[in-house]
């Protein structure tokens, strides 16, 4: 919490005012990460006109927020609550995305919603320690897990 305080340029005090526990700062790290998350992949749905186009352009931009916050992966327990719960968030840019992917035929409809967004959560953080063990470059996880997120779910491919 000291070095927290000494790298954002905040007293000590402050940052305990604002976090009482180091546990309470990780989690409100993570909340930022799924908000972040959010408006990235909101964007690549907002600018993609095919499943296939939007699949493959949030590999990269999904890779960009792990590469980003590489230093939260070895605390992922202490946001996993977080996480899940943005993942079974009903108004979930995402999920929207998938479902009426779903209705215009790109996206398998006889696939749960829930279960596409739980897998590509989990792609993400296989393509992510790939990334950071050095297997694969921050373009290349993203390019493989684009490609592997389009052949995983859209229909066709």
């Amino acid at each position: 919490m000291a070095t927290i305080a000494e790298r954002s340029g905040l007293g000590r005090t402050t940052v305990y005012r604002h976090f009482p526990a180091r546990n309470d700062l990780i989690r409100a790290l993570f909340e930022h990460v799924v908000d972040e998350a959010r408006a990235v992949t909101s964007e690549v749905i907002e600018t993609s006109q095919s499943a296939e186009e939007t699949m493959r352009a949030m590999g990269p931009a999904i890779i960009t927020i792990a590469d980003r916050f590489q230093f939260l992966a070895g605390m992922r327990d202490l946001g996993d609550d977080v996480i899940t719960d943005s993942t079974t968030d009903p108004n979930q840019p995402t999920r929207h995305f998938v479902e009426e992917a779903q209705k215009r035929g790109e996206i398998d409809p006889a696939l749960p919603a829930q279960w596409i967004l739980t897998a590509i959560n989990g792609l993400g953080l296989g393509a992510s320690a790939e990334m950071r063990s050095g297997r694969l470059t921050k373009e290349q996880a993203g390019q493989v897990l684009g490609e592997t997120l389009v052949r995983a779910f859209v229909v066709g491919r």
